[in-house]
């Protein structure tokens, strides 16, 4: 064997192995990013779902609230001394509640 024999075995040796860091270091980039893009699309979804569920959320209040308004109005209308007296009993509770006595 010469040198040049020796000094291209030598140099095709590192070449792969240069070729070998290179692919590895790619490969973990690549791996690397597609782990991120993995995340930020999970997040996203995270997102999109956390947003649907305060819709629904709100739909379901909004909902029982004018269920409730409905409710009231139709009391009201359907037996208003009943209603006015219940209310004047809240208010009188509600006012010795809030009163202090010595």
């Amino acid at each position: 064997m010469n040198q040049n024999t020796i000094g291209g075995s030598a140099k095709a040796v590192g070449d792969k192995v240069q070729q070998g860091v290179v692919r590895m270091t790619g490969d973990m980039k690549n791996q690397a990013e597609d782990a991120i893009n993995k995340a930020a699309g999970a997040a996203q979804e995270f997102v999109g779902q956390a947003k649907e569920g305060a819709q629904d959320v709100a739909k379901a209040v909004q909902q029982s609230a004018a269920d409730v308004e409905e409710y009231i109005r139709h009391a009201i209308e359907k037996s208003p001394y009943t209603t006015a007296f219940v209310a004047l009993c809240a208010g009188f509770m509600i006012g010795r509640m809030g009163s202090n006595h010595d």
